[in-house]
């Protein structure tokens, strides 16, 4: 449809693309209409970032809002990136777009303060309407300048690592092409589509090394250590079984050996900031396998499972961070070999096999990894955590993730009041709740309110008071705005429900899939697995996934907890998401609140200034 022969392509830089004139007139008429058709299913949200002036027109979940969203979106998007592939290979060939998002510039007011976008996945940006001043800027390379017009594409990755750094510096008044609606004469609106965070990044966009040449000890290591709430079955093997047992604590080492632990403060900013581009995983230890030596000895270890490689991947990204520290992914002729070990036997030993059928498998999440150290012959410690980053397609990273709130009437109607006068919300949140008879619930009568702000207010309560005591110790506090954002984004994220345990409990029971008596329940034999159970109207998209996510783990899983209680803390965890909250927000806070004043032009900052006089 396109010819490169007819068409400007510039390469700004590795993985950076803009494609001009690539939309024909037709195709931005019909774009503007669509995107204005779409406003009637969005509620329009003003920029919150210090330099910033526009407003969110549209935000959609391409997957769970796809009756909604123009397919011509999707379609195109898909023609520019193969386009692109063309002359820059690092971008992929199709583009699965999960986000898609437009935002309106008013041509007088509107701007984008410069910032990188430190979400995973490739970006295709199309600009309709009056045209945009950009610049783009990546490490250690000139700034690109250029007129973003109606019809032009951007196609970058958004990625933390790379550190895409973009900005509208003016909108061009009168510059809207005359074929466009009146409604846009005087704006310019970006519509952005944003692919899942695990599409391919090839190499050559370099991931850049943290440290490039440095000590090596085999007293630090990083790794990835189960929840402690984990540990007893691999504990009994590991006493008998494990002449490292006093030493290691049950891990999955990513890189061994590491840098001395003295280096551990200085790398852990830009470690967390490249890691956040790897999202949390499942892991599964659900197997057991073993490595032969020579003389004929063993060591047991137990399998990672994940899916989509991610283990691998993250080992992989650790490497380049870390490239002298790679000495476990050169050990054998496949690569890294994540494991963890168990015991040391001979290989004709038994035991080893008793182990497998006793076994009950053990599933979590990875959504941290761990800079391990010890000294002389004291055993390993725990010396600092990294997050990864937030599991994408649960929730649009695109928008400002608050925790969820239910509205204020319960969420399941009574039926009966006597039989649920003991019942309250609060006894449901705390985790020590009861399940209820089947007889007792309806289905919820709200819904998952994404739209407030309150918890924005204790994430700022906390960043004050971390700061206040940083200062009270005389300890340096970050002296450039871009500083102080990274140093935040710990008090940033945190796990919520989305939907109370009990109704996916009573979904399940009132379907016929478990039959519950007491504590004890049992899945039934004669359901249909190929059924959906999560198309409830008066539910969000997220919350039916949920549901559905449950069925699914519940009718493929051969290891089932044997009691109501142990199935309640496993639906749980699949009930459950990360959330973020962007550092930039509370930033804001922090100044609309006079605790931090931020130069415009050169970042730096000043903490708690005085009030003037005046």
């Amino acid at each position: 449809m396109y010819s490169v022969s007819t068409m400007d392509i510039e390469s700004l830089f590795p993985g950076v693309v803009l494609l001009h004139s690539f939309l024909t007139k037709r195709q931005q008429i019909l774009m503007v209409q669509d995107v204005q058709k779409s406003r009637e299913y969005n509620r329009p949200v003003s920029s919150q970032y210090p330099g910033s002036n526009y407003t969110k027109i549209v935000s959609f979940h391409t997957k769970a809002q796809a009756d909604i969203v123009p397919s011509s979106f999707q379609t195109i998007s898909s023609e520019a990136t193969a386009l692109a592939h063309t002359v820059d290979d690092s971008i992929p060939e199709e583009h699965q777009g999960i986000y898609c998002t437009a935002t309106m510039y008013d041509s007088i007011y509107g701007k984008l303060g410069a910032h990188c976008d430190n979400i995973s996945g490739w970006v295709v940006l199309f600009s309709l309407g009056c045209s945009a001043e950009y610049f783009v800027k990546m490490p250690r390379k000139n700034r690109k300048r250029f007129t973003f017009k109606s019809g032009d594409v951007l196609i970058y990755n958004g990625s933390s690592g790379l550190k895409v750094r973009k900005s509208i510096e003016k909108i061009n008044t009168g510059s809207c092409p005359s074929f466009l609606p009146f409604s846009v004469s005087d704006k310019h609106i970006d519509l952005q589509f944003r692919s899942k965070s695990n599409t391919t990044v090839r190499r050559n966009i370099r991931t850049v090394p943290i440290i490039k040449k440095s000590k090596k000890v085999v007293q630090s290591a990083v790794a990835i250590i189960p929840p402690e709430r984990f540990w007893g079955p691999i504990q009994d093997i590991r006493r008998d079984y494990d002449k490292a047992y006093q030493r290691w604590m049950p891990h999955i080492n990513l890189l061994y050996p590491f840098i001395p632990d003295t280096k551990f403060i200085s790398i852990k900013e830009k470690l967390t900031e490249a890691l956040y581009e790897i999202p949390s995983f499942e892991m599964g230890l659900n197997n057991f396998s073993h490595f032969t030596f020579r003389n004929g000895d063993c060591s047991l270890h137990l399998t990672p499972e994940t899916k989509a490689n991610s283990l691998n991947k993250l080992q992989s990204l650790l490497g380049d961070l870390f490239p002298h520290c790679t000495e476990l992914s050169n050990k054998g002729e496949n690569g890294y070999n994540g494991h963890l070990t168990v015991g040391q036997f001979n290989i004709n030993d038994p035991t080893m096999e008793s182990f497998q059928k006793d076994w009950s498998p053990i599933n979590f999440t990875v959504d941290k990894i761990y800079l391990i150290s010890r000294t002389g012959d004291s055993p390993f410690e725990v010396k600092e955590e990294i997050e990864l980053g937030p599991k994408f397609g649960e929730i649009n990273p695109n928008e400002i993730l608050v925790e969820p709130h239910w509205n204020d009437e319960p969420i399941y109607e009574d039926i009966s009041e006597d039989e649920t006068s003991s019942y309250s919300e609060e006894e449901s949140d705390s985790g020590n709740d009861t399940f209820m008879p089947s007889s007792v619930y309806s289905r919820p009568n709200s819904r998952v309110d994404l739209s407030g702000t309150y918890h924005h207010d204790l994430i700022t309560k906390k960043v004050k008071t971390w700061l206040k005591k940083m200062s009270k110790k005389q300890q340096n506090l970050p002296k450039l705005s871009s500083k102080l954002a990274s140093a935040i984004k710990q008090f940033c994220s945190y796990r919520i429900l989305v939907i109370q345990v009990e109704y996916i409990l009573f979904i399940l029971e009132s379907n016929e899939i478990i039959s519950i008596s007491g504590d004890i329940f049992r899945l039934n034999d004669d359901f249909d697995d190929q059924r959906r159970i999560s198309d409830d109207p008066e539910l969000d998209p997220i919350q039916n996934e949920t549901v559905e996510r449950c069925f699914q783990w519940i009718i493929s899983n051969k290891y089932l907890p044997s009691t109501v209680e142990g199935l309640k803390n496993s639906i749980r965890q699949l009930c459950s998401v990360k959330m973020q909250v962007d550092p930039r927000i509370i930033m804001n806070r922090l100044q609309q609140d006079k605790f931090v004043e931020i130069n415009a032009y050169s970042e730096k900052m000043e903490y708690f200034p005085k009030k003037s006089d005046a």
